[in-house]
């Protein structure tokens, strides 16, 4: 392999892990998105609500699931960050 392709792939692969560690220490807290839900289900209980939302800090993108996870759920549903 050329050595400018190793190199520059080095320099992305170090990248790459020191903006998974920023995402990691990030809080989350200047978020936009918006909420989301498949509704109307024949069973009640298929019925499932989001938020899909990408950090302004970070970069990180967030999918919350509003069963899986529902504290940060309702804390970003609530915070008036989402519309």
């Amino acid at each position: 392999m050329d050595k400018q392709v190793v190199a520059i792939k080095k320099k992305i692969s170090k990248l790459t892990e020191q903006l998974l560690y920023i995402q990691q220490e990030c809080l989350h807290e200047n978020v936009v998105g918006e909420m989301k839900g498949d509704t109307g289900n024949w069973c009640q209980q298929d019925d499932s609500y989001w938020i899909s939302a990408d950090c302004q800090d970070c970069g990180k993108h967030l999918h919350i699931d509003s069963k899986k996870e529902r504290d940060l759920y309702r804390k970003y549903s609530m915070s008036g960050m989402i519309k």
